[in-house]
């Protein structure tokens, strides 16, 4: 007896790490119409997008209304189930790369599930939520009468308070058919996860809610970074590179920014630099952080920066890889010159702040003004052209007037030389 529980203990051993490489939480069965919200979670090394995701009514691929959403190092979906009829169904992830035991795996992930000859109370669009501001949900009735939906956003955590008009708790009715929009908005308290509940009768959603700034005051929101968290697989015993932006959206000028790190991150990562001694505002600069481990693992923590009063953290996630290939040259930065609220200037044109690298382009987050060096330099140039000009035509009369001289035979003859 005492063996056999020896050998079942090592096989769990053998097959956990195999077992445990990525959780693909989905419910089996759903009614008609439902919003399905799944779960993710892993170590993928590669992100998960919506291109990655593949929908399925039996061996055919199907059209769905879906998004991808990551919170923290998970990633939820929702998909939209209208118009589907009751079958069985499959959705998968395809083309990620996951850690898988003590190797990496690009295999497909799917799962199985059913829609079922029965109708829902009703949807949500999105099923799924992430955001640094206020948001709002929108709702149907899917039954053939009046429903009433219960709404509760109270949690027992540290998150960000989320309130429908002042409060934590509502309910509204539906007729038939109809469909309403909800609209949360955000009180103090951290970054994170968090869950929003609706609920009519015994039919119920529980909606990932995913907050991602952790800023308990407005103003606080006059700087960021971009990308606003950092999730990074980085080889062992390899130095690995990448640039970040932080930037003032603010209206005020900030002054002696300090950068930090958690202790945790200290001894893997560092800044080029920990100080900035002037941010103008609706100005950016960039700064480089370098990465090393000589052993694997995931190191989290906070790049913290504080102006005065103004702070704000900014999430870290380092996971080192043995035998992990990277791109050194890859690009962190997530938003396009247009999402920075910045502009693209001309080549005769110049930013009046220090330019920035967006992810499309140089960015100026200032204003574009007419290059003067480009002006004078025109102006230079016209003006050499003119006395050039000027030179050829003077040189060019005196030449004709000197071949139309008529000859004086009088004075030839006089023995005069010309």
């Amino acid at each position: 007896m005492k063996k056999n529980v020896i050998i079942f203990f090592w096989i769990i051993l053998i097959l956990f790490p195999f077992i445990s490489a990525v959780e693909f939480n989905i419910n089996q069965n759903f009614s008609q119409g439902e919003t399905i919200i799944a779960k993710l979670s892993g170590n993928f090394l590669t992100p998960v997008t919506n291109d990655n995701l593949l929908f399925y009514k039996g061996h055919v691929q199907i059209p769905m209304v879906y998004d991808v959403v990551k919170a923290g190092t998970d990633y939820y979906f929702y998909a939209l189930t209208t118009g589907k009829s009751p079958d069985n169904y499959s959705v998968s992830v395809q083309n990620v790369q996951y850690t898988k035991g003590t190797g990496v795996s690009s295999d497909n992930l799917a799962a199985n599930f059913s829609i079922l000859n029965t109708t829902a109370a009703f949807s949500v669009n999105p099923g799924v939520i992430s955001t640094s501001g206020d948001f709002s949900l929108e709702i149907q009735n899917l039954l053939d009468n009046q429903i009433n939906v219960n709404v509760n956003t109270q949690t027992n955590n540290s998150v960000r308070e989320i309130f429908i008009s002042g409060s934590q708790s509502s309910s509204l009715s539906l007729n038939s058919g109809e469909t309403k929009q909800i609209d949360f908005t955000l009180g103090d308290g951290d970054s994170g996860l968090t869950m929003i509940g609706l609920s009519s009768g015994n039919f119920s959603y529980q909606i990932p809610v995913y907050i991602l700034s952790s800023s308990k005051t407005a103003s606080a929101q006059s700087f960021g970074m971009d990308p606003p968290q950092l999730y990074l697989s980085v080889p062992t015993n390899t130095t690995l590179t990448r640039t970040v932006l932080f930037y003032n959206t603010g209206d005020v000028d900030l002054q002696n920014i300090s950068l930090s790190l958690s202790d945790s991150l200290t001894s893997s990562m560092n800044l080029s630099t920990y100080t900035i001694n002037n941010l103008s505002s609706k100005s950016g600069t960039q700064f480089d952080l370098s990465f090393f481990s000589s052993s694997a693992g995931t190191v989290e923590g906070y790049l913290k920066a504080k102006s005065g009063d103004l702070s704000n953290s900014f999430f870290v996630s380092l996971n080192f890889i043995n035998n992990y290939t990277t791109n050194q040259s890859e690009s962190i930065l997530t938003k396009t010159c247009a999402e920075f609220n910045g502009t693209v200037c001309s080549s005769d044109e110049q930013c009046d702040r220090t330019p920035v690298y967006a992810k499309d382009s140089v960015c100026c987050l200032g204003s574009c003004i007419q290059s003067q060096g480009g002006s004078s330099g025109q102006t230079v140039g016209i003006i050499l052209l003119g006395v050039v000009i000027l030179a050829i035509i003077f040189f060019y009369i005196r030449y004709k007037k000197a071949k139309r001289k008529p000859v004086n035979l009088l004075e030839v003859a006089k023995g005069k030389k010309f």
